[in-house]
């Protein structure tokens, strides 16, 4: 679920084209048992998780620049609330293709875990106005050693 609780959109040259904030909430459900092998009921084991960002969006024709900063409460045990932080810049180098590449840092998010900063570079290639292939690679810059990457279909409704 996602609420927006503002979105300012705005012409002037100076300020950002769009500042917005929302809150949303992650809810996963699992399938638990308990100490005695009996399964658990539902709401024993839902966990709601909930992320208010902060972002900034502002573009000069062809190139695009936003990001922004975010807290995360992520309840349960064995849980730490973490924060969330990435800026990103793209450029349309055609109306086929957009490549950019983004910085950003998450603390950590568990007792048992260290904060990551990392960096992606990736794009899309615009089939159409609807769909689109999108690709991303990337690796972290501190603490472990992780290389990240994925490849999807963007569909716009």
């Amino acid at each position: 679920m996602t609420l927006y609780l503002s979105s300012i959109n705005t012409d002037s040259p100076q300020a950002f084209e769009r500042l917005s904030g929302k809150f949303m909430v992650e809810a996963t459900v699992g399938n638990s048992t308990s100490s005695n092998t009996k399964p658990c009921h539902l709401l024993s084991v839902l966990k709601a998780k909930i992320f208010i960002p902060v972002w900034a969006q502002k573009s000069w024709n062809k190139l695009t620049t936003y990001g922004g900063v975010g807290y995360s409460i992520n309840p349960g045990s064995g849980n730490r609330n973490s924060v969330f932080s990435g800026w990103e810049l793209q450029y349309d180098f055609t109306p086929v293709v957009t490549l950019g590449g983004e910085l950003y840092y998450q603390s950590a998010n568990a007792p048992s875990s260290q904060s990551v900063a990392a960096f992606n570079v990736g794009g899309s290639i615009n089939a159409s106005q609807k769909f689109h292939f999108i690709f991303s690679v990337g690796h972290s810059l501190i603490h472990e050693n992780i290389l990240s990457s994925y490849v999807g279909l963007l569909w716009t409704i």
